[in-house]
């Protein structure tokens, strides 16, 4: 008998139905034997969560979302339940797990090349301006390699990314899956979108 897969999307659409073509069910809530917690893509994380003021080009904090989001994943900690974030959703576990953002940068709002730590090189998609950048503990499994992305500091100066940039991340502490692109926008035959089906079974 296959093993039952519960995962709680915080989104609609096409996040569900990426879940679903991977052999999961949708659960309405995390009290529904969840095995995973999906957090997905919209506004930008506050940058407040992170210890830093907020620049022009970031958006009006949704806080709502933030708190309800930053609580889930608190409680999915507690059960040891295994979270997984796209684009947004990337962006906030990292920042739970002690990491920051670079609030806006240039380049990343499109397809690009990904280098990965098992040596394959992926097309991605992205759309995004902000970026993570890594806390302690986690793992680069994917990063950006024919990009070179300046970044807006809160003096409103800009300078170069210097270290790599990166689109995938994994605390394994937390068993926080980190993925900035998007999976979701991808087609069946999409090497990226297989990678992240492979990294969310091996992983968390």
């Amino acid at each position: 008998m296959a093993v039952k897969k519960n995962v709680l999307v915080l989104g609609e659409g096409l996040y569900k139905e990426l879940f679903k073509g991977w052999g999961y069910n949708i659960s309405p809530t995390i009290d529904n034997d969840v095995n995973l917690i999906c957090f997905t893509g919209g506004t930008d994380i506050n940058p407040e969560i992170y210890g830093e003021k907020r620049i022009v080009e970031t958006d009006y904090p949704d806080y709502n979302r933030d708190d309800i989001e930053e609580e889930i994943y608190r409680e999915a900690h507690k059960r040891n339940i295994p979270c997984a974030g796209i684009c947004r959703g990337a962006q906030l576990l990292n920042v739970l797990n002690g990491g920051k953002l670079f609030q806006h940068v240039n380049g990343h709002g499109t397809y690009h090349t990904m280098s990965t730590s098992i040596g394959m090189e992926i097309r991605v998609s992205s759309s995004h301006h902000q970026m993570m950048r890594m806390g302690d503990g986690g793992e680069m499994l994917g990063w950006s390699n024919n990009l070179s992305s300046v970044y807006k500091t809160a003096d409103g100066e800009w300078e170069e990314v210097v270290e790599r940039e990166p689109e995938v991340i994994y605390y394994k502490s937390t068993k926080s899956l980190c993925i900035q692109p998007h999976p979701e926008w991808m087609d069946d035959s999409s090497d990226f979108k297989n990678i992240c089906k492979f990294w969310i079974k091996e992983l968390i």
